[in-house]
Order: structure tokens, then sequence, then C-alpha cells
């Protein structure tokens, strides 16, 4: 019982002599705003009354991130789709059939993904943009000319039918 009683009063003093040093050091920091007396060490001269055109200036700047900036208003793709948005699309779509995706490369014209179905074959998906910005998916996600082919083509345009959907800033 002695040993627990000693353990206990040696713990509390550790604790008294840190809380002691703790107080002590930070006690003697001086409070900038206890008086308008430049310190050393202080980096602005607290004496500094700002008025007329530089306290309007200093009033302006400080309000101006609280009010932010004009923001640019939403809406939603002119044409129903965003070709920027392809990459999402594809993502989101294999996300729901279970498709991995290995490597995808965005250009003008058009938006190509590598993909890994779950037993290890590969395959690809792509968004093409024509001319006239018009969209067409193509998918080949193992054998040429199956229906899972055509049924995820079809999920990723309606996908990005749901994306341009989307307001976003224009």
């Amino acid at each position: 019982m002695a040993f627990y009683r000693q353990r206990i009063l040696h713990a509390a003093v550790s604790v008294a002599v840190i809380a002691a040093a703790t107080l002590s050091a930070v006690g003697c920091r001086r409070d900038a705003a206890a008086s308008d007396r430049r310190a050393p060490g202080d980096a602005f001269d607290p004496s500094v009354v700002l008025d007329g055109p530089r306290a309007a200036e200093a009033i302006d700047a400080m309000r101006g991130p609280a009010e932010g900036v004009p923001t640019r208003p939403l809406a939603a793709a002119a044409e129903g789709v965003r070709f920027s948005d392809a990459p999402m699309a594809i993502r989101n779509v294999a996300g729901r059939s279970t498709v991995g995706i290995t490597y995808m490369q965005q250009t003008d014209v058009a938006c190509v993904a590598r993909t890994v179905l779950p037993d290890g074959r590969e395959g690809e998906v792509r968004v093409d943009r024509d001319a006239g910005g018009s969209l067409a998916a193509h998918a080949r996600l193992a054998d040429a000319g199956s229906a899972q082919d055509d049924a995820f083509a079809r999920d990723v345009l309606a996908e990005l039918r749901r994306l341009g959907a989307l307001k976003r800033p224009q």
C-alpha cells in the first residue's frame, strides 16, 4: 500500500512541477494588447492609428474576403452534355458495373479508358466528340459485340446527360 501512495505522491509532484513551469513560461509573455508601446520582437507598431483613406482601404481589404467574389451563374450544359464530364461518366458507370479502370486519357476529341473485368479480361471505353460537338460512346469490355458492351455505352451516354443536367458555373 505504501508503494502505491509513493507512486501517487510522485505523480502529483511531477504534475505540479510541470504546471508551475508552464504557467511561469506563459505568464512571462507580454500581452500585446496591454499597451500601445512597441516591444522588442513586435512585428508591427501597435500605436499606429488608421484614419481617412488608409482606414477605408484597410476596412475594404478585410470585408472583401467575407463578401466573396462575384460568382458565375449556374447553368446546365447548353447541349445537354459536357465533353468535360466524360471521364466522370465512365468512372461512375464502371463503379456501378464492377468494371475497373486502369488508365484514362482525354484529348480534345476523345476520352479513352482501359478497363478490366473482375475475371481479368481487359477492354476499352471511348467517348468521341465530332466536329459538331455531339458525343458518341463505344465500349468493348471483353468480347467484341457483346450485349454488355452496348449496355455499358448506353449507360455512359445516360450518365453524360445526367451530369449535363447538373447546374455548374459557366
